[in-house]
C-alpha cells in the first residue's frame, strides 16, 4: 500500500507487471483462500482480497 492506504493505479505499472497482476487476480476462488498466498501479495504491496486485486487490474468482478 502506499502512503495513506491507498492502492496505485493499475495504470501506473507496465505491461508485464500489468500482466502479472491480471494473472494473480484471475486465478480461483479457491487460492485466494491460501493464506500464504495472500499474505505474499501483501508483501508486495498488492491488494490482498481478489475482488481488490481485480479492481486494481482494471478486471471486471468475480462472479
Amino acid at each position: 500500500m502506499s502512503p495513506g492506504g491507498l492502492f496505485r493505479v493499475s495504470n501506473s505499472l507496465n505491461t508485464p507487471q500489468r500482466r502479472a497482476v491480471r494473472v494473480l487476480a484471475d486465478l480461483g476462488a479457491e487460492t485466494w483462500h491460501w493464506s500464504d498466498f495472500t499474505e505474499i501479495l501483501d508483501e508486495w504491496n498488492l491488494p490482498a482480497t481478489q475482488a481488490a486485486c481485480r479492481a486494481y487490474a482494471g478486471l471486471a468482478p468475480a462472479g
